[in-house]
């Protein structure tokens, strides 16, 4: 079972990243570059700093469901969506290249050099 919780993409932001909102409050941040495969099934890499023609394939996944989405160990996190496009974001030597939050407490970390860290859900304080 894949910690990220499912869902349609209602928001895509641009700034030193791309952030994609999902409808239920959570949230993935992609920090690094990553590859990109379109409906057609073309690939190429994306570059924050020259994101370009990119954008488009990275807003067509706007309103459409997240249906799958893969947290491997060794810090990659493997995108797919409704519309037939995929994003593959692998570790960074240097820097944290995602993460994941959702408005329960749940974070997700690619950490530098590979792998995750998780911080879950905080437990209900019982009277």
């Amino acid at each position: 079972m894949t910690p990220i919780e499912l869902g349609c993409v209602s928001r895509i932001s641009f700034d030193h990243a791309v952030t994609l909102l999902l409808e239920n409050g959570g949230e993935i941040r992609i920090e690094t570059a990553f590859e990109l495969v379109d409906e057609f099934r073309a690939s190429a890499l994306v570059d924050l700093k020259k994101i370009g023609n990119s954008s488009l394939t990275i807003l067509s996944v706007l309103h459409h469901p997240l249906i799958e989405a893969t947290v491997v160990d060794d810090g990659t996190l493997e995108l797919r969506f409704g519309n037939g496009v995929r994003m593959t974001v692998s570790p960074d030597d240097l820097f944290e290249s995602w993460s994941y939050s959702h408005p329960s407490g749940t974070k997700i970390v690619g950490l530098p050099g590979g792998g995750i860290c998780r911080w879950p859900s905080p437990k209900p304080e019982r009277d």
